[in-house]
């Protein structure tokens, strides 16, 4: 290392020649030699820890407005917020499987709806999009078949399609 230099645009360069000979000797008995100008400081560097978008906004997961279309408590929904949609969409399915969470009183009872309602929406949401597109209620009977293995009447996903 000891002639190389740091340069803040191109990392290590080998450092040039220098301009008058190096003298022999030990710290003050040593001939003057001119210094090298321009090393040290900070190099041109930013923040490595920067989880923050560049317009300073938290990006925010669409599942999030869905579930407060659904309407669910605000509880649930800062929740959801704080851990994430996937997270809580797990819990969500896990909590609606060991149905009541009560051992006499000493725990906190919180009601959810029951996860197959967000299934439901997501369906129902689905069919509004086909329609949307345009799809006739038949070829969206099929759609529902082929991508939820859900079968509906036509009745039934006419009157979801007009619902809002």
């Amino acid at each position: 290392m000891g002639n190389e230099k740091r340069h803040s645009d191109r990392g290590i360069d080998q450092a040039s020649p220098p301009s008058t000979p190096v003298t022999e000797g030990v710290g003050g008995w040593q001939e003057a030699t001119p210094c090298r100008c321009g090393g040290g400081g900070y190099q041109n560097i930013y923040p490595v820890l920067n989880f923050q978008p560049k317009n300073g906004q938290k990006k925010r997961d669409p599942r999030l407005d869905e579930l407060h279309k659904l309407g669910l408590p605000h509880v649930w929904l800062s929740v959801a917020d704080a851990i994430g949609a996937d997270a809580f969409l797990e819990m969500w399915r896990i909590l609606d499987a060991k149905g009541r969470l009560t051992d006499g009183g000493s725990m906190i009872e919180a009601k959810l709806r029951p996860y197959r309602s967000y299934l439901r929406f997501q369906r129902n949401s689905y069919i509004k999009a086909l329609k949307a597109i345009e799809m006739s209620p038949q070829q969206i009977r099929k759609a529902l078949e082929k991508q939820m293995s859900e079968r509906l009447s036509i009745t039934r996903i006419t009157h979801i399609a007009k619902t809002d």
